[in-house]
């Protein structure tokens, strides 16, 4: 089962979302960055972009604003701050997750857990049952989260982060504000580490009680 595929919104909506709240200056089109007063926007964490916009659209996303992951050092976080208020549904409405890369990585974990509790178990009701087929969510589940473990693993990699911190530690960093983190993708590709590696006894709990009684 693959991790739900978030669709591309384009630029182009992007940009007509910013003319429509009337940002001044206007934001131009370079390419595939969208750039404002010499800042250089886009969905790569590649060098030549300066900040990265994850994007997960919605059908009223132009009007009401979009989800945005943010990727960025701080200081380009605070330059570009009026440009991302006009983007999300309101001021400070979007989420700083770190430095570039960072923002995709915590949209595919967002996607995840929101299609978790949205089309998956959607998909587990069908036919008019009153009942989801517990055995066949629970299993997707499972397999959405190995997906998501591997993708904290992978992140953590690409950070060169072997740390192990405890559990209490991890919890307390994360209940801070985001803006407050040093790196909030991080503290949550951790997070996600440290809970879904417990999940052969996860599974085992779960195979036990979707057994068939004798």
């Amino acid at each position: 089962m693959e991790l739900p595929a978030s669709p591309a919104t384009t630029l182009d909506a992007l940009q007509q979302r910013l003319a429509d709240c009337g940002l001044q200056p206007a934001a131009s089109r370079h390419g595939t960055a969208l750039c404002w007063q010499g800042l250089r926007l886009g969905g790569s964490d590649s060098a030549d972009i300066d900040v990265e916009l994850a994007v997960t659209p919605h059908p009223a996303a132009r009007q009401y604003g979009f989800m945005l992951f943010v990727g960025c050092t701080p200081a380009l976080r605070e330059q570009a701050r009026p440009l991302l208020d006009a983007l999300a549904p309101a001021a400070g409405a979007w989420l700083w997750c770190g430095p570039r890369g960072a923002g995709r990585f915590c949209q595919r974990v967002f996607d995840a857990f929101l299609y978790i509790n949205g089309p998956l178990l959607r998909e587990a009701m069908q036919h008019g049952q009153t009942q989801p087929d517990w055995a066949a969510f629970f299993t997707s589940q499972l397999q959405l989260g190995q997906q998501l473990l591997a993708l904290a693993q992978q992140y953590r990699r690409a950070q060169h982060d072997d740390s192990q911190p405890e559990l209490s530690a991890l919890l307390q960093e994360f209940a801070r504000p985001p803006l407050l983190h040093s790196h909030y993708a991080l503290t949550l590709a951790r997070l996600l580490e440290l809970g879904l590696a417990q999940q052969q006894l996860t599974q085992g709990i779960f195979e036990q009680l979707l057994r068939p009684a004798p």
